[in-house]
């Protein structure tokens, strides 16, 4: 199978991925007793860090696109998907798919992206915020139609765009203050913004979907720290100690189960990340990026 799925109207979705994302969504996969145990220590373990830490927290699957546009979807929906094991497992965690099966006024996620869009996000954001008591509806966003190639549109010859909707004049450099430069794993943004209308600190513990709802989150709260990874991070709780956080992990990830947080370092994948980094490049870090962690991002894995 191709790394790229065609459906219907020239919708893009992901194809023979190393989550088996295909065979998620017909059933062919489930999820083990194993990634059940994982997910219950991580939900034991984040439980009694937000009761000592004294934080909120809600955990957010973000829906893959064909769980949301399975109309367009070449492939026939099994009646019991690893997501849904989750959620009969875990029924409190955040779900918020029939929310986002929506075309009017946009579609929530590009026909050439995996993920959702900025308004898709938007949606998201103010469900996960709405369930720990904080109303956003009051955040005024306009939005602006874009033509986007996006992560499945450059993988096809020649590459596919489709029209989508950002958030207008919104960028995500607005109110960052730290970007470490390090891709996808070990990412680490933060951003501040005296304007925002809540003075707290809200920590976000994500993947890629979660890039776009930082476009939201810095304009909602004063601080906003977004790590990417899957296993929070009890140095990042230590060095924030937020008042909020957010957790989100997308739909196909959850057969992974997390890896056990009492083992988790998160400054040691920081340093394998920079170790990879060609030498010109690292030192481009150092110079441009303050310390965090006490870590200064350019120096190597030693």
């Amino acid at each position: 199978m191709a790394f790229t799925v065609e459906g219907a109207d020239g919708w893009l979705f992901l194809g023979d991925d190393s989550n088996g994302s295909v065979r998620q969504f017909t059933g062919e996969v489930r999820l083990s007793e194993q990634a059940q145990s994982d997910w219950a220590a991580y939900f034991t373990w984040l439980d009694g860090q937000a009761r000592e830490r004294r934080f909120q927290y809600t955990f957010m699957i973000a829906p893959s696109k064909e769980s949301i546009y399975h109309n367009f979807y070449p492939f026939e929906r099994g009646l019991n998907r690893p997501v849904d094991d989750f959620l009969k497992r875990f029924p409190d965690v955040i779900y918020p798919a029939d929310l986002l099966q929506i075309d009017n006024p946009f579609y929530t996620y590009p026909k050439t992206d995996t993920h959702w869009n900025d308004f898709g996000a938007l949606i998201a954001v103010k469900h996960q915020l709405l369930s720990m008591g904080i109303d956003i509806e009051g955040l005024c966003l306009d939005f602006s139609r874009v033509d986007l190639i996006g992560d499945l549109g450059n993988k096809v010859n020649p590459n596919a765009s489709s029209p989508t909707v950002m958030i207008k004049g919104a960028k995500y450099s607005d109110f960052c203050v730290l970007n470490n430069q390090i891709h996808n794993h070990g990412r680490i943004w933060i951003f501040e913004n005296d304007g925002a209308a809540l003075k707290e600190k809200c920590l976000v513990f994500g993947d890629s979907f979660g890039l776009s709802m930082t476009k939201v989150l810095s304009r909602v709260f004063q601080r906003l720290v977004y790590v990417h990874t899957t296993t929070p991070s009890i140095e990042i709780l230590e060095e924030e100690k937020p008042s909020i956080v957010l957790c989100e992990v997308a739909e196909r990830f959850l057969t992974r189960g997390p890896a056990s947080p009492d083992q988790f370092s998160f400054t040691h994948t920081i340093k394998e990340k920079i170790a990879q980094v060609a030498i010109a490049e690292r030192q481009k870090i150092v110079e441009a990026q303050p310390k965090y962690l006490g870590l200064r991002w350019g120096q190597s894995a030693d």
